[in-house]
């Protein structure tokens, strides 16, 4: 999903500051399939510091591309992330720092896995975006969790990488997970020798339901205070809504 952005037709408005004018002109192409361009404008002003666009216009007026390397980095700190605070309950958790005063309640999952890869630093020291705020410095601004006001100061800035950026190229595409399954099996008959006799495969579609499998745990009941041993085994009920038998053909 991040390396569906390989669009390498893109505009800018070229700014012309010897004169004050600007034109609309293409941005370099990406390389194809290697790259893969983020912008928090809709037309950005400058191009980005790997076409050559001067360091600081390029942080603050430009887009920025990443390789699929860096792609594939943050792609492993998101899985990370996930393993780390899942399940989600919501979108909203998925998206949203927790409550609390751990590391998981200064950023959520997707920020927290870009400053894992490290994919803002450099850059926003080659441009000389700005500096690192320290716990200490904003430790007496009564704030509740000081933490959170440490940081660099120039997050948010468009050369930044937010989590905001991420989710508006895949934000479409992002659902809570469904409770129903297509689900395939599959069966086959052997000899004394080995040989296949007879092979076969059946597709289901199966919904899981609130209620746990043995109803002597009622629906509202959480996991950690489950009595029956089965609904601790085996969780929720799952129904077969539909069943068929698949031909080669179809596999």
């Amino acid at each position: 999903m991040l390396a569906s952005i390989h669009d390498s037709q893109a505009l800018f408005n070229q700014l012309n500051k010897a004169n004050n004018t600007t034109a609309l002109t293409n941005l370099p192409a990406t390389a194809p399939g290697k790259e893969a361009r983020i912008s928090r404008f809709r037309l950005p002003v400058a191009k980005s510091a790997a076409d050559g666009a001067d360091l600081k216009d390029a942080y603050w007026l430009g887009p920025r591309e990443f390789s699929d390397d860096e792609l594939q980095t943050l792609a492993k700190n998101i899985v990370k992330q996930v393993r780390l605070r899942g399940p989600f309950l919501s979108l909203a958790e998925f998206v949203n720092r927790r409550l609390g005063t751990g590391e998981s309640a200064q950023r959520g999952a997707l920020q927290q896995a870009i400053d894992d890869s490290n994919l803002n630093q450099k850059i926003a020291a080659d441009a000389n975006a700005g500096f690192e705020i320290p716990v200490d410095k904003v430790g007496t601004y009564k704030y509740a969790n000081p933490a959170a006001g440490a940081g660099s100061s120039y997050q948010g800035a468009p050369g930044y990488l937010t989590q905001a950026d991420l989710l508006n190229v895949l934000g479409n595409a992002a659902t809570p997970r469904s409770d129903t399954f297509t689900i395939r099996g599959y069966g086959e008959a052997r000899d004394a020798t080995g040989k296949i006799l007879a092979r076969a495969t059946c597709e289901a579609v199966v919904q899981r339901f609130p209620e746990w499998l043995d109803p002597a745990d009622p629906v509202e009941t959480a996991p950690a205070a489950l009595q029956s041993l089965s609904n601790k085994k085996f969780g929720r009920r799952f129904l077969v809504t539909a069943l068929r038998w698949l031909n080669p053909k179809e596999i």
